[in-house]
């Protein structure tokens, strides 16, 4: 009744379905949401993984990408079963300790409990790809200063303050250039405006040694939270 309840509710909120998954561990309700589609409740109980889950392709499997999933096939790894039933040191070998974390999720061992509140952000960060290269400091500046002030705005309204400033360019030939350096988060009490242009002194500063001329048509801007108090 509680999974008919929600699927019922987030369509009259939202006007789209969703599955819904019943499980005793957190990767196998994860894994029974995904099951036959759409705006269905199933059940993935440890006792039920042989029969619903192991018949499923190896790539089905909750974290495994096409590249693990690859290198399981060319292990004749083919289905989740294969996987539960394969020496994790095997796979380990081959995945290193993702290797392992795949071998658990397939055998439902999952000790992670349920996070009622959302966990604090360790970073807040924010990016753009340009329409068009940008060629000259100037034209770069604008845009990581607009990025700051993204990055202030999310960083005031979580009441949070900054501990590191991140920051990242790439180039038109796909060259990242990043660059990261502590900051003194009790030196920043004066206005958003003034806190903004403090900072983006700064990032510019990390890339006035390397400026190069070249055309760059994406820049990123991100800064390390540190102590939960309000900026």
């Amino acid at each position: 009744e509680a999974a008919a309840f929600i699927r019922h509710s987030v369509f009259e909120k939202f006007k789209f379905t969703v599955n819904v998954g019943i499980s005793d561990r957190k990767v196998l309700a994860k894994m029974a949401s995904d099951f036959e589609k759409p705006d269905k409740t199933h059940t993935l109980y440890q006792r039920e993984i042989a029969q619903k889950m192991w018949p499923l392709p190896v790539s089905a499997l909750f974290t495994c990408g096409h590249s693990s999933a690859e290198t399981l096939h060319k292990l004749g790894i083919l289905t989740i079963g294969d996987l539960a039933k394969t020496d994790p040191a095997i796979l380990e070998a081959h995945l290193k300790s993702h290797g392992r974390c795949l071998w658990q999720y397939a055998n439902g061992i999952d000790d992670s409990t349920v996070v009622l509140a959302p966990s604090k952000a360790k970073g807040i960060g924010n990016s753009t790809t340009l329409s068009s290269d940008a060629t000259t400091k100037e034209e770069a500046c604008k845009v990581l200063l607009s990025l700051c002030e993204s990055v202030g705005r999310r960083l005031r309204a979580s009441h949070q303050l900054a501990g590191q400033i991140c920051t990242e360019i790439r180039y038109s030939d796909f060259r990242n250039v990043s660059h990261q350096m502590p900051i003194d988060i009790h030196g920043f009490r004066e206005s958003p405006v003034r806190r903004c242009l403090c900072i983006i002194r700064r990032i510019m500063g990390f890339h006035s040694h390397k400026a190069s001329g070249d055309p760059h048509f994406q820049a990123g801007a991100g800064r390390r939270t540190g102590s939960a108090q309000p900026v």
